[in-house]
């Protein structure tokens, strides 16, 4: 009799099966038309604010981007952790473990969602204040982060659905939920932050809202994905598998967390230098976001691609598809950075009016044009290692990257300012990067002395 898993929707892929460059550029281009999407949102609504409301407006809420990613990125990665075996399962062909999975890493995250939701709000006045956020911008700040993290539960529900979709190799639902997302925002942000005048609480709105209708999307799209809908047994609460995924990822939503420690000493020390910088930094910040996403997809697909195969026991596609991967991300690193670094003045003309704060994004934006390619080598083989089980070594490169941030920001930003920020940045990535790469080939080594072992 045919597993349940052999007979798959045309949105699904299974990554054991086929040419391992051609899976991942497959799979890889939903998910950036995806995220170009919800850049390019990131975007409208950076220029909705910085032009329809002010450049302090643009800093208020700049100004909780490493605050942003330490709450969302803490919770996104114990999300992720979660759904790193619903791939493996998936690949091993196991429908019973793959059900069992699905239903008890949902009622982990519903968990996780509601705590830090809660936990979230109470906790921004004072993350706010430790980061020395400017008077002249703390009531803005504070109101945007509050209602973030009133919507944060959707927000967990929203990124653990499009996981699970992803593991079993469905890119496409991810991509038009991200559409349909993003064009909402816009529609959304037009009405309450220009035609209303919400301020900087329309924009934060505007999004909770739209996630809200993607993540209806998202529950009508995976009760057509059979292979995956648990059975009433399978949402039985059973805490030691709960308490396993949580284990699980920890160390990913750590790492991410820990890395967000290293932005918000940059931020602070960006806040210190007043609401100018601010806004000059977080237009960069926006840039850099924006042209990672390549590399964060392509990061992804090898995610999918490597748990699949690392569930099926084959080690030999796993290194062919990393290979892949890798030459994929240094074209692409190489011709967007080409843009970052001769344009710099061009691209954030087109969210600031301040010639001053332009000329003060001369000074970071070049130099992350020159290492971005570097940057999407980090995604790669961050993501090879979380598909495979390996969380822990992943959270040090988020430590190694936070000692980077830290230990050039005390040595450089007092005596260079601005160009000292920079520098402390782009160390982060150089240093994450070659541990995580010298750390694949460990685990790639040891696996395979073990499979001929026959361990």
């Amino acid at each position: 009799m045919a597993s349940p898993l052999s007979k798959l929707r045309a949105s699904e892929k299974d990554m054991t099966q086929g040419t391992p460059w051609k899976l991942i550029l497959g799979f890889f281009f939903p998910l950036f038309l995806g995220n170009c999407f919800q850049q390019v949102y990131n975007l409208v609504d950076t220029i909705i604010v910085g032009k329809g409301i002010g450049d302090r407006a643009l800093a208020a809420v700049g100004s909780t981007g490493s605050l942003h990613f330490f709450i969302f990125g803490f919770v996104i990665g114990l999300t992720n952790g979660a759904s790193i075996p619903i791939a493996q399962a998936y690949g091993a062909k196991d429908p019973a473990r793959l059900k069992k999975v699905v239903g008890q890493s949902a009622l982990t995250c519903i968990s996780i969602g509601l705590l830090f939701s809660v936990l979230s709000i109470l906790l921004t006045v004072p993350l706010l204040k430790l980061l020395k956020t400017p008077e002249d911008i703390f009531p803005e700040a504070r109101l945007y982060m509050q209602i973030f993290c009133a919507g944060l539960f959707v927000t967990t529900m929203y990124n653990y659905a499009s996981c699970v979709l992803r593991a079993i190799g469905d890119s496409r639902t991810p991509l038009w939920s991200i559409v349909i997302s993003s064009l909402t925002n816009v529609v959304l942000d037009i009405l309450f932050v220009v035609v209303w005048h919400w301020g900087v609480a329309g924009a934060a709105i505007a999004t909770v809202l739209a996630q809200i209708l993607s993540v209806v999307f998202y529950m009508l799209r995976l009760r057509k994905a059979t292979a995956v809908i648990p059975g009433r047994g399978d949402l039985k609460p059973d805490f030691k598998a709960m308490f396993g995924l949580i284990r699980l990822g920890l160390p990913v939503g750590f790492m991410n967390s820990i890395t967000a420690c290293g932005g918000m000493l940059l931020q602070y020390f960006v806040n210190g230098m007043g609401s100018v910088y601010t806004a000059a930094y977080a237009v960069c910040q926006r840039f850099f976001a924006f042209f990672e996403q390549p590399g964060v997809a392509i990061g992804l697909s090898i995610s999918t691609y490597v748990g699949q195969n690392y569930g099926a026991k084959n080690l030999k596609r796993i290194r062919i598809g990393v290979v892949s991967a890798c030459i994929m991300t240094l074209i692409i690193g190489l011709s967007l950075g080409l843009l970052e670094f001769f344009f710099p003045d061009t691209l954030t003309g087109l969210m600031l009016s301040d010639r001053a704060t332009i000329r003060l994004c001369r000074q970071l934006l070049p130099y992350g044009g020159m290492l971005l390619w570097l940057l999407n080598f980090l995604f790669v083989y961050r993501y090879a290692c979380l598909a495979m089980s390996y969380t822990t070594m992943p959270m040090l490169s988020g430590i190694l990257e936070l000692v980077c941030r830290v230990s050039f920001c005390l040595l450089l930003a007092g005596r260079m300012g601005f160009p000292g920020i920079t520098i402390a940045e782009m160390s982060a990535w150089v240093g994450a990067s070659l541990f995580l790469c010298v750390y694949y080939h460990i685990v790639m080594r040891r696996l395979s002395k073990a499979q001929k072992q026959g361990v």
